[in-house]
């Protein structure tokens, strides 16, 4: 890595934020096996998919898996348009 690429990670990894990242995206991915914990799956995987969208346009400087996330997130999103009715 260079450039931005490392500036971004050498601010991000030292305060561990990127740790707590990675336990939410553990929790996320054990919800989504829960076909009821669905949804609150992804309350806590979609800003992480956006986030991780918006490094690969502003930071990376391309695309790489954040396209393929937010499709995925929203066909379950779709999937599951009863329980976020009530949020609209």
């Amino acid at each position: 890595m260079s450039g931005n690429q490392a500036l971004f990670f050498n601010l991000m990894v030292p305060t561990g934020f990127m740790k707590v990242v990675k336990i939410l995206e553990i929790i996320g991915a054990i919800l989504l096996l829960i076909p009821s914990k669905r949804a609150l799956s992804l309350l806590i995987l979609s800003p992480i998919a956006l986030n991780i969208l918006l490094l690969e346009l502003l930071v990376l400087g391309g695309l790489g898996a954040g396209p393929l996330l937010i499709i995925l997130i929203g066909i379950i999103a779709y999937q599951e348009f009863d329980k976020f009715k009530a949020l609209l």
